[in-house]
């Protein structure tokens, strides 16, 4: 595998496992380019503001 700056520069936090259920108004799963952009606009909102 080639090397990575990414990988090479970063170091990721330890999160524990969820213990039992866990209720969200939204849920992004994934650091992709997608879940990175829709965590981005999603707290780029207002509280409370409800797109239609």
């Amino acid at each position: 595998m080639e090397k990575s700056v990414w990988t090479d520069t970063v170091t990721l936090k330890k999160h524990e496992a969820l213990q039992g259920d866990v209720s969200t108004d939204v849920l992004v799963i994934g650091g992709g380019l997608c879940g990175i952009l829709c965590t981005y606009f999603l707290t780029s909102m207002p509280a409370g503001h409800h797109h239609k």
